[in-house]
């Protein structure tokens, strides 16, 4: 962000005071979290207590057994949570955004959002594209969206009203995060398009990197290719040369989220 393309960006980020993550599914048994290094993203950052998020959300009503996403389809009731918890981050990130706006007297005219917990490998340019989302993984990639301020505000603001008005595929699918998003919310974002050249990692609050995550669909720069090494080497050796790589072993909770802006 400060020497690349999106260096005249305004930067906001949004995570929870979690000090240890626990989730099963991701071999995350008491990781231990600093949420406070999120202000070396950016100091327009907020930090939330969970209890914030539930009492701001009708968790009665979204923990009903037609929203969870049954363990067959790969997730936990941790999993579903976390996901909610993601939304509501977007949600804060994106009030935080408004308030700048506001005190500032400007308008946005690009707007990305980002996961802060994730390994970007490859430079993304949030100037190029109206509506764009990755194309790696085997659904509708939920993870990232770039484009115009309009379609950034669909992607970002219509998740928890529209819960109500989804119909899942089978009834123990309920609020899948990718089929929700490919039907209902990207069929509201017109010519919204998939970029095949964009890749990041997962890395969970163990410190493992989720080092399949770009194997579908992906068709961008594979920095290991040329080094006579494969995938595996060719990070470690990268996590070994990159001197601010603790900040990547310690990503700042499950459900951060982050946004840049471009101005007017």
């Amino acid at each position: 962000l400060e020497t690349g393309y999106n260096r005249n960006c305004d930067v906001f980020a949004h995570t929870y005071n979690v000090t240890e993550i626990h989730n099963s599914r991701n071999h995350e048994n008491g990781s231990k979290n600093d949420p406070t290094e999120i202000y070396e993203l950016t100091p327009n950052a907020m930090i939330e207590n969970i209890e914030d998020f539930e009492h701001q959300r009708n968790m009665t009503h979204l923990l009903q057994p037609r929203f969870v996403v049954h363990q067959k389809h790969g997730w936990t009731r941790t999993s579903y949570i976390n996901m909610l918890r993601q939304w509501h981050s977007i949600d804060q990130v994106w009030n935080l955004m408004e308030q700048r706006e506001r005190s500032m007297s400007i308008q946005y005219e690009r707007v990305g959002l980002f996961r802060s917990d994730v390994f970007y490998f490859v430079p993304i340019d949030i100037s190029k594209g109206d509506a764009v989302i990755p194309s790696f993984g085997k659904m509708t990639n939920d993870r990232m969206f770039y484009g115009l301020y309009e379609n950034a505000y669909i992607w970002a603001n219509i998740r928890f009203p529209s819960v109500d008005c989804y119909v899942p595929p089978l009834p123990t699918q309920g609020l899948h995060s990718e089929h929700f998003m490919e039907t209902l919310i990207l069929k509201n974002i017109p010519n919204w398009t998939n970029k095949s050249d964009i890749c990041f990692m997962r890395v969970r609050g163990n410190g493992l990197v989720q080092l399949t995550d770009c194997e579908l669909n992906y068709d961008g720069p594979r920095p290991w290719h040329g080094h006579g090494i494969g995938r595996n080497a060719w990070f470690h050796r990268q996590k070994a040369a990159n001197e601010k790589y603790h900040s990547i072993l310690n990503p700042k909770s499950d459900g951060s989220e982050s946004i840049v802006e471009r101005r007017l």
